[in-house]
Order: C-alpha cells, then structure tokens, then sequence
C-alpha cells in the first residue's frame, strides 16, 4: 500500500476500501508495506502515513489482519544520522493493536499465520527475509496445536525463495 499523504494515497486507499467492501470480503490479509519509507524514518516522520493507512483499515468492513513489511518498521536504519530505534517492530505493534508481529488465528474453518519475514542487518542490502530462530520456535509450537486436517494459509511480506540474486549475481 505504501500509504503516504503528498502521492494522493488517501483517495487511493479510500477507493480500495470501497472495492473491498463491494466484494462483502469475509476478512483481508494485507501484505506488508502499509506505510512508505518507515524503515529510514523516524516515528514522527511516518504518523501521517500511519494515520492515512489506519484511514483505510477503518474504511474496509470486513476484519484486516496485516503482516509487517520492510516498509512498516519505523527507525531501523535512519537516513537523518539519528541512531536507529530501540525496537523498529514497536510502532506497527502499537498501530495495528498487536502483541506480536508473528501471529496466528483461525477462522471459517482455516488456520492463518502471519509471520514477521523481515531481518535488519545493515550493509548495502539493509535487510533480509529471513525467519528468526523465536519465530521459528513459535511456529513449531503453533503448528503443532492444529489439526491436521485444517487448511492452513501463510502470509509473509518477502517471499522465503527468489531467483532475484541467481539472475543478478549468478
């Protein structure tokens, strides 16, 4: 979604929740990258972008359950030579009205799991997708608890296999 005031992303975002809401959506999984540039930014720089996609999520009828992108997290790596955020994760948290940014819920007879795909390490690259090692210990211990018989959907903002660096960098 990107949200960001200045680049009409309120109009925008309104006119996808009234989409959303025409299709009468049982609930919405958003992919991540909610706001626009929070990874460099500082809290206050993205609390209008917070409140144009939080516009949005109010607008939209059905439940929205949103998994973090590299975007949402908020002071990881600042552009403005401040020192980055004690947690990067915190704001998303606070905004979304979430414990955790690696969650799961069942409903009409799924099992969804959100997971936190995003790895800050600095460097030229910045960040990775990768699954850290609580995440991975949760995950055993919640998909041991459902039945084998239920369908289960993922969601994660980067994908956990590319061609992208064989294709670049051979």
């Amino acid at each position: 979604l990107h949200a960001r005031p200045e680049w009409d992303t309120p109009v925008a975002l309104g006119q996808a929740a009234a989409a959303i809401n025409a299709e009468k959506p049982d609930l919405v999984i958003a992919g991540g990258d909610l706001i626009t540039d929070g990874f460099q930014s500082s809290a206050s720089n993205v609390e209008s972008r917070w409140a144009v996609y939080l516009g949005m999520q109010t607008a939209v009828e059905a439940s929205v359950h949103a998994v973090i992108g590299n975007h949402d997290l908020v002071g990881a790596i600042p552009e403005d030579g401040s020192g980055p955020a004690a947690d990067p994760r915190a704001v998303f948290r606070e905004k979304l009205g979430v414990e955790n940014t690696y969650r799961s819920f069942d409903t009409n007879g799924y099992h969804f799991i959100l997971l936190d795909s995003i790895r800050v390490i600095g460097g030229n690259l910045k960040y990775e997708g990768r699954i850290g090692q609580e995440e991975m210990e949760w995950l055993k211990t919640d998909l041991a608890a459902v039945d084998p018989q239920t369908p289960i959907v993922v969601a994660t903002h980067l994908p956990f296999l590319t061609t992208f660096f064989q294709d670049t960098e051979g």
